[in-house]
């Protein structure tokens, strides 16, 4: 009786680590992509896919993106130029209470900005996208979500 429940243990034990196995293998929800320059940014079509607005400073460098292809969703960075910061400023708008599909989403606002960043939101259609910005450090992070209509 003992080698049959311990049999029966192994058995089971290989059976969850196959299906983890495979789960692994199966393709991701979530393409992450990075890019040295806006030059390369533009030249992989990152703005024409929607993931993020072509309103980066000229200067835009090491721009990362992680786009949830499942819910329509994109978060990431960019570094730039602090002189160049007005350029973008003239995009985007003073951030406001904005209804997301991110839990606890204002927390997170609050948060961001006890830790130096100013946020601010732009709009295209059914797009937002907010901005975490350091200015003076020309870094900013970034969450975008569809609205639906």
């Amino acid at each position: 009786m003992k080698y049959l429940v311990g049999s029966i243990t192994i058995i089971i034990s290989c059976f969850i680590a196959g299906i983890y196995g495979i789960l692994l293998l199966l393709p991701s929800d979530i393409v992450t992509n990075q890019y040295a320059t806006l030059e390369a940014a533009r030249t992989d079509h990152l703005f024409g896919r929607g993931w993020l607005p072509g309103i980066l400073p000229p200067s835009a460098y090491n721009i990362h993106t992680s786009n949830n292809l499942d819910i329509n969703t994109s978060d990431g960075m960019f570094s730039f130029l602090p002189s160049e910061y007005m350029l973008f400023a003239s995009h985007v708008h003073q951030y406001v209470v904005v209804n997301t599909p991110f839990a606890n989403w204002e927390e997170t606002v609050i948060d961001r900005r006890k830790k130096g960043f100013q946020p601010t939101i732009y709009v295209e259609e059914n797009t937002r996208w907010v901005f975490f910005c350091k200015v003076s450090e020309g870094y900013c992070e970034y969450v975008m979500w569809m609205n639906k209509s």
